[in-house]
């Protein structure tokens, strides 16, 4: 059986087009941090890689399985959501996300067929509004954008069975763009980090077949786009498509007292930020 390969333009994804972008930074950034809200799925340090390439992003997360969500659902979801945090950001450049490539190898029986991959990258930067000097209670305010939510709909397998690998392709039409970075990032008082969902669906519509990934499991690899740019402290701290302002007050204790640092998130509306949007097709 041949391996399947498809370029799908997923929800509202142009098909065609070129993207325009600089040449990458002469530095990578650093992962200081993987948090992951789905142990079973995606554990930091045992069932997470992640590599960091000039043009590319790459998870291979070999321990995505599908399970049911309920009694008498014949659909199958896996699920991984990651936090990572960077740290090292190069002096004056700026990224985004222009594509994503799922892959891997699938084990279908009876009919079983992969109809759904989702990728999404939410992108945080967190400014700490009174750092210079830093007076308690530090004041933090959080400003966020998706770069990418990427809905794949395919159709892997359905017919018998299907043990193969396969791809499925996904670009996005306008790029999102970061703060414009000033090289302190993760260094000092202020954090970026970007939080990351996968998200596959099958169906067995005779309720008689399994489906899961093998040989590796599922592995999510994200075209990045890089620009040079003139880092600005008051646009970097403007940006964002939201922000919550206040968004969280620490208070620390004397180390000799018995108390310990207080955080409190505050409920506080959302606002838009400045755009971060650039459309780059022709």
């Amino acid at each position: 059986m041949k391996a399947f390969t498809t370029t799908i333009a997923g929800l509202g994804l142009a098909a065609t087009g070129a993207l325009a972008q600089s040449s990458p930074p002469p530095q990578l950034p650093e992962i200081s941090m993987i948090k992951s809200t789905a142990s079973n799925q995606c554990a930091p340090g045992s069932t997470i890689n992640v590599d960091i390439q000039p043009e590319t992003l790459e998870f291979k997360l070999p321990a995505m399985f599908f399970g049911t969500t309920g009694h008498g659902r014949t659909d199958e979801v896996t699920l991984c959501d990651i936090n990572v945090e960077f740290t090292s950001w190069w002096y004056q450049y700026r990224v985004a996300i222009k594509d994503v490539t799922y892959s891997g190898r699938l084990n279908l029986t009876n009919d079983v067929q992969l109809y759904q991959l989702q990728a999404k990258a939410n992108f945080q930067y967190i400014h700490l509004e009174n750092g210079a000097p830093i007076v308690q209670p530090e004041v933090r305010n959080l400003s966020t954008a998706v770069m990418i939510d990427n809905v794949e709909q395919t159709a892997i397998g359905g017919d018998g069975d299907f043990l193969d690998d396969f791809e499925v392709k996904g670009e996005v039409d306008e790029l999102v763009w970061s703060p414009c970075f000033d090289g302190g990032e993760g260094e000092g008082s202020d954090q970026t980090q970007i939080q990351f969902q996968f998200y596959g669906k099958t169906s067995d519509d005779g309720d008689k077949g399994e489906g899961q990934f093998v040989d590796g499991g599922l592995t999510v690899k994200f075209g990045l786009a890089w620009e040079e740019c003139s880092p600005n402290s008051s646009v970097k701290h403007a940006w964002g498509e939201s922000r919550i302002d206040d968004w969280e007050t620490c208070t620390y204790q004397d180390t000799t007292s018995n108390q310990t640092s207080r955080g409190i998130a505050r409920d506080i509306g959302l606002r838009h930020g400045l755009g971060v949007r650039a459309s780059h097709r022709h």
